[in-house]
């Protein structure tokens, strides 16, 4: 395993993976014959809010607060201002996957304009990076395995060509230029969710002030187990309102 360093070696050994996470994640299927690139959407229509939810409580639907104005909102983007570590709640078929896919396809095809880079990375309180690594992971998939959650991340990046990716992980989560996409907390089964919840705190507590966290989950049943995470409701994506922003 050869010595690297500086952000060139870092940009060069990540070049082949990201190519591969925008190759498996950029089409979007909207119906049987129809598709879309998510890096051809600049803005995509999506709404969130930040909602209280109790530690250990289990939210109940209809205790939400009403829909907001438009002016109490915030786009995609303006999600890492609010928080390293986020919660992102939705009904089923709201758009959580979709926004989470396309975070990391902008992210990995350097399509967020570096002013936004820059933002995020002075909110976070250290110097600016030259390259993000958008790592998205289905959390029923990890669940249905035993490794670590850093070891099973480090493997989804080798699946798609990251050389020595324990390594490059681990160099990326210590300079803060990582963005863990997980999606789908509500199906792990009951008996494994204690566990699947813990290696997202054990993560986020040891790497989480730096790097971002965006966990996805159901708003129906969240019993709010991560600890320290932002609640966000994500209020709906549908796919004419895709349709208007490509």
């Amino acid at each position: 395993m050869p010595e690297f360093s500086g952000s060139f070696i870092s940009r060069l050994l990540c070049r082949r993976y990201m190519h591969s996470l925008v190759r498996h994640f950029n089409r979007l299927p909207l119906n049987h014959d129809e598709f879309l690139n998510l890096n051809e959407i600049q803005t995509l229509p999506v709404q969130l809010q930040k909602i209280d939810v109790t530690v250990g409580d289990e939210l109940r639907t209809d205790a939400l607060p009403p829909p907001p104005d438009p002016e109490h909102t915030m786009g995609v983007w303006r999600v890492p201002m609010i928080s390293p570590r986020i919660v992102v709640l939705g009904d089923r078929g709201s758009g959580k996957r979709i926004m989470l896919r396309y975070m990391a396809v902008m992210i990995a095809s350097d399509l967020v304009s570096h002013e936004l880079y820059n933002r995020w990375v002075l909110f976070r309180g250290h110097a600016p990076v030259s390259d993000f690594l958008p790592i998205y992971a289905n959390l029923w998939d990890f669940a249905a395995q035993s490794e670590p959650l850093a070891k099973y991340l480090a493997k989804t990046c080798a699946q798609h060509g990251l050389p020595w990716a324990d390594r490059v992980l681990r160099r990326k989560l210590d300079k803060g230029e990582c963005f863990l996409l997980l999606n789908g907390l509500e199906s792990v089964p009951d008996d494994r969710r204690d566990w699947v919840t813990g290696q997202i705190a054990q993560l986020s507590r040891e790497y989480g002030r730096r790097n971002q966290f965006i966990v996805t989950s159901e708003l129906g049943g969240y019993r709010h187990e991560l600890d320290g995470f932002t609640t966000l409701q994500l209020l709906g994506l549908s796919d004419d309102g895709v349709k208007q922003f490509i």
